[in-house]
């Protein structure tokens, strides 16, 4: 395995420092690069289009990938490594990019069974001026994953292993499909997304996607905000039902503002998504959230702190049968914190459903807002 202080492995001397350009192409004999010690960078740029034909490699486990790739490991695949990757840069935002129809790791990339482990060091990724991820491989349907058999390839993956304590800043994951892998003890009980920062999902129009794929706990994040209808967060697992965590360590005056569509249908996704919404601040939902996906009538949300709203023009479940028919597994756990619908509809139809009651919009045009306090 290649290691990232090795100078004979770099044209121009070994990257590292604020603003440092780094430019990563795979080949036949590579399937990731060691970071053999802390390193500091402006931009990260890397080429998956030569495929690696090694099959395993030495070490504790054996290879970690179903699907060819690269990924950055932290120093070695023993024992209980730590690694920095700090991004930082005089001016702007730093960026990481992508291309080549393969996909890309940060830290491990165990895709081999139904519930993955950690088998690299920590890999902490550093930085205060937040980060610009641009996924520029073709954005794939989702592939069902039942016992850790092919992903949807090009994805850029938030491996096992990963620490975001020491990141600040934005999140943007401007384009292309993106796979947080885990959570919860296996991640060293972190996030595979930061905890503190709010993540960007698509820019402009562009098409952006967040698979949940194989997660021992759901992804937490401060907030979820997109302008791109074209924005979505899919359950690939097949098996399960998934969630996605909003409003860790928010303030009051947070808000954040979501116009993708959450457990979007018609993909090849099977199962439920969840959404948690804790914390002070407000979440906003302007898109289609069906929650789910080929999955009749189920719809989880759980919200325990601060404001889940639709806005004007927000949906949120997929209902069968109509209004007032019964949708048994549709519900809302509410505690703590307040649900909101407001502004005027023109169309006439559920926008939310509630376990043992129901959030009508069918009412006349001009109305107030409507709100759902929990006790």
């Amino acid at each position: 395995m290649p290691t990232w202080y090795t100078s004979g492995n770099w044209a121009g001397g070994v990257p590292n420092g604020v603003g440092a350009e780094a430019v990563i192409a795979t080949n036949t004999s590579t399937w990731a690069v060691a970071l053999d010690g802390n390193v500091t960078l402006g931009s990260l740029t890397v080429d998956t289009s030569v495929v690696s034909s090694i099959t395993n490699v030495s070490g504790t486990t054996t290879f970690p990938f179903t699907q060819s790739g690269l990924a950055l490991l932290a120093t070695t695949r023993n024992a209980t490594p730590v690694s920095s990757l700090t991004f930082a840069t005089a001016a702007g935002t730093p960026t990481v990019t992508v291309f080549g129809g393969n996909s890309f790791s940060f830290s491990e990339d165990v895709l081999t069974g139904a519930t993955p482990g950690n088998a690299s060091g920590k890999l902490l990724i550093e930085g205060t001026q937040g980060l610009v991820i641009d996924n520029q491989n073709p954005v794939q349907p989702p592939i069902v994953i039942t016992t850790g058999t092919v992903y949807a390839p090009g994805a850029v993956r938030f491996g096992f292993g990963l620490d975001w304590t020491r990141f600040s800043g934005d999140l943007t994951l401007q384009q292309g499909v993106f796979q947080p892998l885990a959570g919860g003890s296996l991640n060293n009980n972190l996030s595979s997304l930061p905890l503190r920062s709010k993540v960007i999902l698509g820019t402009g129009t562009n098409a952006a996607r967040i698979d949940i794929v194989n997660s021992a706990a759901r992804p937490v994040m401060r907030g979820l905000e997109s302008a791109s209808p074209n924005a979505s967060v899919v359950n690939t697992t097949g098996t399960n039902s998934e969630a996605i965590e909003v409003g860790s360590y928010g303030q009051a005056s947070d808000v954040f503002t979501f116009a993708g569509n959450i457990g979007a249908s018609g993909t090849t996704a099977s199962s439920a998504v969840r959404l948690f919404k804790d914390g002070p601040g407000t979440q906003i939902l302007t898109g289609t959230n069906e929650m789910n996906a080929f999955v009749a009538n189920t719809v989880l949300v759980g919200l325990n702190g601060g404001k889940l709203s639709l806005g004007t023009t927000g949906q949120m479940g997929s209902l069968v049968g109509g209004v007032y028919t019964t949708n048994t597994n549709a519900y809302f756990a509410i505690k703590n914190g307040e649900f909101a619908l407001s502004g005027v509809r023109a169309l006439r139809r559920d926008r939310s459903e509630l376990h043992g009651r129901r959030c009508q919009s069918d009412e006349p045009e001009q109305r107030p807002q409507h709100v759902h306090r929990g006790g």
